[in-house]
């Protein structure tokens, strides 16, 4: 039965043996209906080249009639027909002596008479050769032929008047026939007119002796058939093309008498329903398209039907069933619902599905595809094809149930891998981590055994690491007489070169029969087998630990002997092995990372006692000379530098502290660069001989203190450095704001130093180390005598404004 082909929800998926049966169905009905356009178009033409036939056939009868008569008068006369044309010639020459020789009587002129009354009835033309083809007499009727007078033709051999292929052999045959000396007839040969037209004659000849019975050559006549010999061939070629054509119509009725018997067993012994249905009354296809869904409803009948569409139905035979019939178990509305798709799918369905009920109740899934034919107008027919998809819809039901149980098992599988991470992202201690990772497993696999075991560098060897026991963790040492305990042979799942194909996991269904595990007992001497035994526990899924292309460990799931894995037990395991050597890996990086941060913030408190209390006591340094100075000079500036000595001593203990008790600054310490380096500059060089001189460009505006704060220790060592060492009278500071960046300069004009020469100072490693840490770039310019120009630049990915 057929379904609207629009249906959303209808199931697509046809089994595959559908798909041929549907091509060669279409492939059937496209050949059929290819014959019977070719037999349509063969017919007109068969009768009209019968009918041609018929005409060239009574053509060509009459024309053999009156050569049959033409051939009694020339077979009764063609010997003293020859024989008076001599006596002619004779006669008319004027030679007393043979005149003489032959005297004329009556009856001699009585036969000339009719002979030259014969000569001139007949329409072939005499002719006569010597002894080597030459003409020596040709009758006067020639020029009606060829277009050649009598004497044109004299002294020339019948040769010159054909083309060269055809002179060649007529003139070979001609040769034999003169050897002999022997009469000869209907000698065919092609000639060609004055005019360049061919002739086609047909030549007859008797040879001619004189009294003493020498040879003296030929006299005949030439018939033209030239007529004969076209209707003849447009016969032939009629014949021959009646005859193609024949053949060719014989084959496409033997084409279509063999699809015919191919679709006919297709039709009876397909598996697939097929069916033809007509409409009792035509209906026209212009009708709405809700009157065309009553027509159709009312005048629908099944016309043929094979033994399978039948079948799925409960009946033999099912001709003349209607779509009222109680054989279509739908409901009326869902039949005109299908009737209404089929219209206005354009008279087709594509893979539509359908629910129906049997004879016996039981509900029954079919898959249709149809067709209607229009003819002039009106639907009057159409082809179908239904299959049973039942057995595959209750077998996708059944997937989908198995599924569902799967999707179920998943989830709790998804839970218990969500525990053991948990455990991995909470627990600090690696033992710890896999503890909990051992004891989900057990769960997971309602076991009472898991192990983890830790391999040597060389894989050569195993250790007992940890053991999940009756919900305990247990460690090899509270675990004696385990075989694990000392060192234990590898399994050949670890010692597999690394380039080889390396397997997930390992499975022994029995270690007391395993050889792996009978050769490891016998080389560590311990009953392997009897100590699982005791345990309750002979079946082994050995999971190795991978990490860098290396076996680092193992994981071992035991079950009692009852038991088996399933196949998503064994990826729910590799899953669990994973997560153990993400734990095992995630402790490594934990310790290596703990180590680079105890080196990295010790590195940062040194440079924060450097460009801090060091550059503090630098300056304390600096104001103590000058106090010396003064005490000797003026005394009464003393308390003044004494003053500043104690400024920079505060500073530097509030630097201490900030550095101690703090790690970074509060977002407003170093957030305005510009006024915190001019306040340092004024005071590290108070009271020196030092000029300075500080620019600003561009609008400024606050920075991340992160990279205030490190710009400015950057130029707190630029200025310790030209107080200490430089010995210089000028000090020119840059700030530039830019909006992508911003670039601090420090420049003086003292002695300079060798760039390359080794130094063992912190300072400038510490400026590099800063501005690395801000993602900016140092420039440091210098020669000796030449000063020293300190150039930082930072862009603005790190900060913003």
């Amino acid at each position: 039965m057929m379904q609207e082909p629009f249906l959303e929800n209808g199931a697509t998926a046809q089994p595959q043996r559908n798909v041929p049966l549907e091509q060669e169905n279409a492939m059937l009905r496209s050949q059929l209906a290819n014959y019977q356009k070719q037999v349509e178009t063969l017919h007109p033409r068969m009768v009209e080249m019968e009918a041609a036939y018929a005409v060239l056939a009574a053509e060509v009868a009459n024309y053999r009639r009156k050569e049959q008569a033409w051939q009694a008068i020339f077979t009764a006369s063609e010997q003293s027909y020859i024989q008076l044309l001599g006596i002619n010639q004779l006669l008319q020459k004027p030679d007393r002596d043979v005149q003489q020789s032959y005297p004329l009587n009556a009856e001699l002129q009585q036969s000339q008479t009719r002979l030259q009354d014969l000569l001139r009835t007949m329409s072939d033309w005499a002719w006569e050769v010597d002894a080597n083809g030459i003409y020596t007499y040709v009758d006067e009727k020639v020029y009606q032929f060829l277009g050649y007078l009598p004497e044109e033709l004299l002294g020339k051999t019948p040769f010159d008047f054909m083309p060269p292929q055809e002179a060649v052999r007529v003139a070979q045959e001609f040769s034999q026939i003169a050897a002999a000396q022997r009469p000869f007839r209907k000698l065919e040969n092609l000639n060609l007119a004055k005019d360049g037209h061919p002739v086609i004659f047909e030549t007859s000849g008797t040879p001619i002796f004189d009294l003493q019975g020498n040879f003296l050559g030929y006299r005949g006549i030439d018939s033209d058939i030239t007529e004969r010999k076209r209707a003849e061939e447009a016969l032939k070629q009629s014949e021959t093309q009646l005859a193609q054509k024949a053949a060719e119509l014989q084959q496409a009725i033997d084409r279509l008498t063999l699809s015919e018997e191919r679709y006919r067993t297709l039709f009876e012994l397909s598996s697939d329903g097929i069916y033809r249905w007509e409409l009792d009354q035509p209906m026209p296809v212009s009708l709405p398209i809700e009157e065309q869904v009553d027509w159709f409803y009312r005048h629908f009948r099944i016309a043929e039907a094979n033994t399978a569409y039948a079948a799925m139905y409960g009946f033999t035979k099912v001709v003349g069933l209607q779509l009222s019939s109680e054989a279509y178990q739908s409901s009326l509305e869902q039949k005109l619902s299908l009737i209404r798709g089929f219209i206005a799918s354009g008279y087709r369905m594509c893979d539509a599905e359908l629910e129906e009920v049997d004879r016996q109740g039981n509900r029954r899934h079919f898959l249709n595809n149809g067709m209607g034919i229009i003819k002039d107008g009106y639907l009057v027919e159409g082809w179908g094809t239904q299959i049973d998809i039942t057995e595959l819809r209750e077998t996708q039901q059944a997937l989908l149930q198995a599924e569902q149980e799967r999707v179920v098992e998943l989830a709790k599988a998804n839970a218990a891998l969500t525990r053991s991470l948990n455990a991995i992202a909470v627990d600090a201690n690696p033992n710890q981590i896999i503890g909990h990772i051992l004891k989900v497993i057990a769960e997971q696999f309602d076991t009472s055994l898991v192990e983890y075991w830790l391999h040597s560098d060389c894989n050569r060897t195993a250790y007992l690491k940890l053991t999940h026991w009756n919900g305990e963790i247990l460690t090899p040492e509270e675990q004696p007489g385990h075989p694990g305990i000392n060192a234990f042979p590898s399994l050949l799942s670890l010692i597999c070169p690394n380039d080889l194909g390396y397997p997930a996991s390992f499975l022994i269904d029995d270690i007391a029969t395993d050889r792996a595990i009978l050769a490891a007992s016998a080389q560590i001497e311990i009953d392997i087998n009897a100590w699982y035994q005791a345990r309750g526990v002979s079946r082994l899924l050995n999971i190795p630990l991978r990490l860098n292309d290396k076996t680092v460990g193992a994981l071992d799931i035991w079950l009692p002997d009852d038991r088996h894995f399933s196949n998503l037990q064994i990826e729910l395991g590799y899953a669990f092995a994973q997560q153990m050597t993400l734990a095992v890996y995630l402790n490594q990086l934990f310790e290596e990372a703990k180590q680079t941060a105890i080196f990295e913030e010790r590195n940062r408190l040194a440079g924060e006692i450097h460009d801090t209390l060091a550059q503090s006591f630098t300056g304390i340094a600096v104001q103590l000379e000058l106090a010396k100075f003064l005490v000797e000079q003026n005394p009464s500036d003393v308390t003044t530098t004494l003053d500043r000595i104690g400024e920079l001593a505060k500073t530097g203990l509030a630097e201490a502290r900030r550095s101690v008790w703090t790690l970074y600054p509060a977002d407003e310490d170093y957030a305005d660069l510009a006024q915190k380096l001019s306040h340092c500059l004024t005071q590290m060089t108070s009271g020196t001989s030092l000029h300075t001189e500080v620019t600003l460009h561009g609008e400024p505006y606050p920075l991340l203190p992160f990279i205030g704060k490190n710009l400015l220790r950057i130029g707190q060592e630029a200025i310790t450095n030209t107080l200490k060492y430089a010995q210089a009278t000028h000090l020119w500071i840059e700030l530039i704001y830019v909006p992508d960046g911003i670039r601090l300069t420090i420049q003086d004009d003292g002695c300079g130093f060798d760039p390359k020469a080794p130094s063992d100072g912190f300072g400038l490693i510490g400026m590099s180390e800063r501005a690395d840490r801000v993602g900016g770039q140092l420039i440091i310019t210098t020669q000796p005598n030449q000063g020293t120009k300190i150039d930082v630049q930072v862009p603005l990915t790190h900060s913003s404004p």
